[in-house]
């Protein structure tokens, strides 16, 4: 069952599974990874969150990074090792809230803030106005509530996944301090709450998205993830970290395309 994560198992003695240390003591640890790694996502999540409300930018994206590798392999380690189950869909949820919910919101919250004169810090200051900006955690929240009962998305998403969501505004704070002349016509606090409502929809549309996981290595079927790759590395040539979010904008841009593209070939 766990070759595929453990290949030299296969060197092991034929009646080691039978063992009473592996059955108690092995296969319990490795069921865990999952929940581990789910686990892991709401710790960085949590970590990113205390980043945020005190100043520390960059080491909020780099938590919330980790977080969406946890996020990734979490349920890929569950199908591995067989060890699917409701608990671990729900803690999924529950975590990704937390990193992909409240997180954004927050961003959203000082961007708003930031743009009215408040300090770049909001556990100086509070502002009240600024609070539009939690809608971004409000459809989270939606969105985690429907994928997990949405049997349509297990090749691919309807509308923008919060992971993509969230990395979209952690790309904002990189384009606030190292670009700020690519958004001068939304540095104010009407741009960044129509921004904020706007992602909140991409959110909830019933918008085909294609997922980034690859399942066979070629070019067939995998033409709009090559697109994107050569895409994002060519926004990194030109903006560098900065770059997050267009590729954000870009990989919208490439599933809408992909739709309508679709909609007007014949059916057979």
């Amino acid at each position: 069952m766990y070759e595929c994560l453990f290949p030299w198992f296969k060197f092991l003695p034929d009646n080691f599974f039978s063992k009473t240390p592996y059955k108690f003591i092995f296969v319990p640890m490795l069921k865990a990874i999952p929940h581990i790694l789910t686990l892991s996502n709401l710790f960085f999540g949590c970590a990113a969150v205390i980043c945020l409300i005190t100043g520390n930018w960059n080491q909020a994206i780099i938590f919330i990074f980790i977080s969406g590798i946890a996020d990734f392999f979490d349920g890929m380690a569950a199908r591995a090792l067989s060890v699917s189950g409701e608990l671990g869909k729900q803690l999924d949820s529950l975590a990704d809230v937390v990193s992909f919910g409240f997180v954004p919101g927050i961003i959203s919250y000082i961007l708003i803030s930031r743009s009215m004169g408040y300090s770049y810090s909001p556990i100086n200051e509070l502002n009240w106005a600024a609070m539009s900006g939690f809608i971004l955690t409000l459809f989270s929240a939606i969105r985690l509530g429907k994928f997990n009962i949405d049997t349509r998305q297990s090749h691919g998403f309807i509308g923008l996944n919060t992971p993509t969501n969230t990395f979209f505004f952690c790309g904002l704070l990189w384009l606030v301090e190292g670009h700020a002349e690519l958004i001068n016509l939304i540095d104010n606090p009407y741009g960044w709450v129509i921004i904020s409502v706007f992602m909140s929809l991409m959110m909830v549309v019933p918008l085909p998205m294609f997922s980034f996981k690859v399942k066979k290595l070629s070019i067939q079927g995998n033409e709009y993830r090559i697109l994107l790759v050569l895409g994002i590395i060519l926004l990194i040539i030109f903006f560098g970290k900065a770059a997050l979010s267009l590729s954000v904008i870009y990989y919208i841009l490439l599933s809408i395309i992909q739709f309508l593209l679709k909609k007007k070939q014949p059916v057979l």
